[in-house]
């Protein structure tokens, strides 16, 4: 120790026995220390020089499964399934603009093309379309159309030859009948919902008052079986006057006088007016 100089002071026990603080080892430079433990998408994209991804678009994450198989059959088949029911509709509705008048054994059958499948046509409803009975001889041909006028017109024309032989016949068991036949043709001949041509305007309301007259006809034949069945009452009645007075009742004396008088009006009656008067029996 030079003269001049403080002399140390001395070591306390504690210094003595502290060890001396180690520097810091040096980084250990070796191949798994160059990359970071951790990164992302974006800083090696900045790394390399990349565009970073647009904002709003999800970052890639190793945890989303691509879309199964059987996720893109299920959507395929719905899509298979839709294109098929706007087909059904489609044809469904074409089918329904078609109308046909079917002849069958024993009755005329007016029809409209189904909706749904089956496809095909199904008996149309309603008072103005029900089904016309015929016998095996009579001449039908089945038809098809897309417009429910001809179908009108072809049902009309089939009722009123039915009609018109059943008024010729002269039959008063088919009144009732030939009457429902007449009052589906009014039906028939009414005016449409929509606009049509002048022409078949003219001829409906022709056909209209057709109808009217043939309805005309039947009143007549009606009011024809009321006399035949007054001239079978006057007869009845004047074969009972003719027996009371074969019996000569003691309180009437002018049997015989009514038994000729009622069959006079029998007769009367079943000859009429005029020539040309109701056939009765």
């Amino acid at each position: 120790m030079s003269e001049g100089e403080a002399p140390p002071p001395p070591s306390s026990p504690e210094a003595e026995a502290k060890p001396a603080e180690a520097k810091p080892a040096e980084a250990k430079l070796d191949g798994d220390a160059i990359l970071p433990a951790t990164y992302s998408e974006k800083d090696l994209r900045a790394a390399v020089g990349a565009a970073p991804r647009k904002t709003g678009h999800a970052e890639p994450s190793d945890d989303l499964e691509p879309r199964s198989f059987k996720t893109i059959a299920v959507i395929a088949g719905a899509l298979a399934v839709g294109i098929a029911i706007v087909i059904f509709v489609v044809l469904g509705r074409a089918n329904t603009d078609k109308y046909a008048l079917r002849c069958e054994a024993e009755r005329v059958v007016a029809q409209q093309g189904r909706a749904f499948p089956p496809w095909g046509f199904r008996a149309l409803d309603g008072e103005a379309w029900q089904p016309l009975r015929i016998a095996h001889e009579t001449r039908c041909q089945s038809r098809e159309t897309d417009d429910v006028r001809a179908l009108e017109r072809w049902m009309l024309a089939m009722i009123l030859e039915e009609v018109n032989v059943q008024l010729a016949a002269h039959d008063p068991t088919r009144l009732d009948e030939t009457e429902a036949l007449l009052k589906q043709c009014l039906l028939l001949t009414r005016p449409p919902t929509t606009p049509e041509p002048e022409t078949l305007t003219a001829d409906r309301v022709a056909q209209h008052k057709e109808v009217e007259r043939l309805l005309g006809d039947v009143t007549y034949w009606r009011a024809a079986a009321k006399l035949r069945d007054a001239a079978s009452a006057l007869t009845d009645a004047s074969k009972q006057f003719d027996s009371a007075a074969a019996q000569r009742p003691r309180h009437a004396t002018d049997a015989a006088a009514w038994a000729a008088y009622t069959r006079k009006l029998a007769e009367q009656l079943r000859a009429g007016p005029a020539a040309g008067a109701p056939t009765l029996p």
